[in-house]
């Protein structure tokens, strides 16, 4: 499998000794373009530490800025010793400025030469960003701070709003994400290679269907709003690089057709029968493929018409059936509600039988008191008047 231009220089670089890094370097001397290589190896300033295979990434990913010639504005996130720093200036166009960000207060201390500034602060907190950059934006960002999970995360977020349009955002030593010292491991959800992997849907999401709606609302809404800025995401071995679009996308990409030549797949017919319904929106056919297409899409358009004609005449017909339908279930609800009214007035009626039954009750067991204490009352007189009779005799 053929190589992509960054990968053979990357595979080029892997393949020199480690003693013999000078005479390599002399055998691409006279070519007018500068590698970092040649900058890197011999650096007699401040520590750099990079990987072997950033070098070349760098070169591929940065040629076009550099070719350019226009002054760049470059942010990296941790300085260390800010050997980086001082290389990047001399890669990079004349006029170009660096800025470092670190939060260890020592690196402030750093003096690394004309071009080159220090800010103490937390890239990862928007508000010091504020406070430190203001408005500044960025063409380069390069991310070789603390490679915790956590942290690469939260700094992307905090700073991708600073990158220039075209810019690039780089984050290095990625193979961190697989260390759980670093708050990382092997697909580890949080762990930042998830993450950006994660991002990738950002790329395609004008083509999410409703199924996407079943994911979280605010991860959804993010990768909307990061699918209208991102124009790529690249991995590497231990690098990510996210390049900003030129400007923000407003609308989904345009499917283009041209040509009038079809001897094997017929394009018409699928435009009209299976083409989704969002692409049809945004659809562009050029002079040929429309004059190609005309009289078969007019055909198919006016066979659809006649299609949903005949659907339109059916729904009508349906129409009628549910509103015959409707009338009846609410004549039946009417006699159901009529039916109700009766119930209600019968059960009523019997409450207050029920409740007259009761009272005869009360009453007749009143009466049954007062006859009974009337009846002890003349026992009593009687048996008083007969003793009254015996004593008079």
């Amino acid at each position: 499998m053929a190589l992509s231009a960054p990968h053979r220089e990357i595979a080029a670089l892997s393949s020199i000794p480690t003693d013999d890094v000078p005479s390599a370097i002399q055998a691409t001397e006279g070519g007018n373009e500068v590698r970092l290589i040649d900058l890197f190896v011999p650096f007699d300033r401040n520590v750099s530490d990079k990987w072997e295979q950033y070098l070349a990434i760098y070169d591929a990913e940065l040629r076009r800025f550099v070719a350019a010639g226009k002054p760049l504005r470059l942010l990296e996130i941790g300085v260390q010793n800010g050997g980086s720093l001082q290389i990047w200036s001399r890669y990079l166009p004349p006029g170009s400025t660096i800025t470092g960000i670190d939060i260890d207060p020592a690196c402030a201390h750093l003096s690394l030469g004309a071009g080159i500034r220090i800010l103490n602060g937390d890239a990862s907190d928007s508000a010091a960003l504020e406070r430190l950059l203001g408005d500044e934006r960025f063409d380069i960002i390069v991310d070789d701070g603390s490679h915790r999970s956590d942290h690469i995360i939260a700094s992307f977020e905090a700073c991708f709003p600073r990158l220039a349009a075209g810019g690039i955002y780089v984050v290095e030593d990625v193979h961190c994400s697989y260390f759980a010292s670093f708050g990382g491991g092997f697909r580890k959800p949080g762990a930042a290679m998830e993450y950006f992997k994660a991002l990738t849907d950002a790329l395609n999401v004008d083509y999410f269907e409703a199924d996407a709606k079943e994911a979280d609302a605010q991860d959804l809404a993010h990768l909307y709003m990061a699918g209208r800025e991102i124009a790529r995401i690249t991995f590497y071995d231990s690098i990510i690089v996210i390049e900003k679009l030129e400007s923000s996308k407003t609308r989904p990409y345009r499917r283009l057709i041209t040509g009038n030549e079809r001897p094997v797949a017929d394009l018409a017919h699928h435009i009209s029968h299976h083409m989704p319904v969002p692409q049809l929106y945004n659809l562009a056919l050029s002079p040929t493929a429309m004059r190609a297409f005309e009289a078969q899409m007019c055909e198919m358009l006016a066979a659809q018409r006649e299609v949903i004609e005949v659907q339109r005449d059916e729904l009508e017909a349906q129409r009628v059936v549910i509103d015959a339908q409707r009338d009846e279930l609410a004549t039946q609800l009417a006699l159901a509600e009529a039916e109700k009214n009766t119930a209600e007035i019968y059960a009523q009626n019997v409450d207050e039988l029920q409740r007259g039954i009761e009272s005869l009750r009360v009453e007749h067991q009143a009466y049954v008191t007062e006859r009974d204490a009337a009846f002890r009352k003349a026992e009593q007189y009687q048996s008083s008047l007969l003793e009254t009779q015996a004593a008079l005799h």
